[in-house]
């Protein structure tokens, strides 16, 4: 009985069958500021585990977005006005104004995940506007 490791079935695997991994960065400001340190630690975690699985024909990539319109910021128990004020601090602190898509997050998502971006490992992509990165 033939066993198959994972380096076998990678060496045997056709370019188009390449596997892909994709993590996600959040934005915000959460008890403090942890985005700052939960980028810094996605950033070598995905540039290693990138170069790590190259050879079995995973690409692993970040995505890494700004300020996203969604519902969550409505569930923050913020008066509408506190909504309001916040919202227009952090539009004015984006240089494109306004506040990302859902699905412009899932088309940069989309796009590294797809056969276009077969090149592609170890980065993090950052969808954020234009955001000052600090």
């Amino acid at each position: 009985m033939a066993t198959s490791t994972s380096s076998d079935s990678a060496r045997s695997r056709r370019p188009e069958q390449h596997r892909r991994l994709c993590a996600a960065n959040a934005f915000g400001r959460i008890i403090g500021n942890c985005r700052p340190s939960a980028r810094a630690a996605l950033r070598p975690l995905v540039r290693s585990a990138g170069a790590e699985l190259a050879p079995r024909g995973i690409r692993v990539n970040a995505v890494s977005p700004g300020p996203i319109a969604t519902p969550f910021h409505g569930k923050l128990g913020l008066s509408e006005k506190q909504l309001a004020n916040t919202g227009e601090t952090i539009t004015a602190a984006v240089p494109l104004k306004r506040f990302g898509r859902p699905l412009e997050i899932a088309k940069a998502s989309l796009s590294l995940a797809s056969d276009d971006a077969s090149f592609v490992t170890g980065i993090e992509l950052v969808v954020d506007g234009g955001l000052p990165q600090f």
